[in-house]
């Protein structure tokens, strides 16, 4: 079995090492590139890389001037919503198993937390509601049932997020306080998959949610999927969260958000909110 772990583990990062390798040498990856651009408008560098026809253009002008009023603009917190995923062990711990698979041995998930906490303590002070979602599986994980593929499959080969051990506990940092709330019963990759969050969000008047955690292109990516296609406003916070590669966050925060919803940075929630 340690020996198998090994092998998954050597396979894993050999393919994050490829996929970050292959986006910088095609350009895809812009260090000076600031993901935090509030419209669909293309800048110079997505021209270069996309090619779009006049109609097009007319079509995103469009749409910047639609997202120019949109709720990222004045945050409402009577009807906004931190939720945070998986701020746990497995990500954050030192022993943790996720952050093992991280290029950067954990460097950008930890620089993530940093900045989720500014957002958990200014959306707590500014009066959002705060809702707290990890995962947690008996052991072998019998709720995935005989799954082969994606979480299904690799989640109990790495034994990750088991009930009653450290990996599954939430980050002594994200401990959550009176007043917060905590989703039970997740199951897959988005946030909604299986859980109570939606009906914590739909009780308490919540139409836009703000997410943070790990890892953006999985877990963050499905849930900001899922809560566009369940109504929710989505806005993503392109610096509190955080993947195995740079790459892969980066094209998740580039060209993946702006079909569900939008991109601040942090610091621009705490401008937005009051203060931290």
């Amino acid at each position: 079995m340690k020996g198998q772990y090994i092998r998954i583990f050597v396979v894993f990062i050999g393919f994050m090492t490829f996929v970050s390798a292959t986006a910088a040498a095609r350009g895809t990856r812009d260090i000076d590139h600031n993901p935090q651009e509030e419209t669909l408008t293309p800048g110079p560098r997505a021209e270069n890389r996309v090619e779009i026809n006049d109609e097009a253009r007319r079509v995103l002008a469009e749409v910047a001037t639609r997202q120019a009023q949109g709720p990222h603009v004045n945050i409402d917190p009577t009807t906004t919503a931190l939720v945070l995923v998986e701020m746990q062990g497995e990500w954050l711990a030192p022993a943790g198993r996720l952050r093992r698979f991280a290029i950067d041995r954990g460097a950008a998930i930890d620089a993530a937390a940093d900045r989720a906490l500014v957002a958990l303590s200014a959306a707590r002070n500014a009066g959002l509601s705060v809702v707290h979602v990890g995962l947690r599986f008996a052991e072998g994980h019998p709720e995935l049932g005989r799954g082969f593929y994606g979480l299904r499959g690799i989640q109990p080969i790495t034994n990750v997020f088991v009930d009653g051990t450290p990996g599954a506990e939430f980050d002594p940092r994200f401990t959550p306080t009176r007043g917060d709330f905590v989703a039970e019963g997740r199951t897959g990759g988005s946030a909604f998959a299986g859980s109570n969050l939606e009906t914590i969000l739909r009780n308490n008047d919540v139409e836009t949610i703000i997410v943070v955690g790990y890892a953006t292109d999985v877990c963050v990516e499905s849930t900001m999927r899922q809560g566009h296609d369940l109504g929710f406003n989505v806005i993503v916070l392109n610096d509190a969260t955080a993947s195995f590669a740079p790459a892969l966050h980066d094209h998740v925060i580039e060209h993946s958000v702006r079909h569900w919803g939008i991109a601040l940075s942090t610091d621009q929630l705490v401008a937005r909110v009051g203060g931290e």
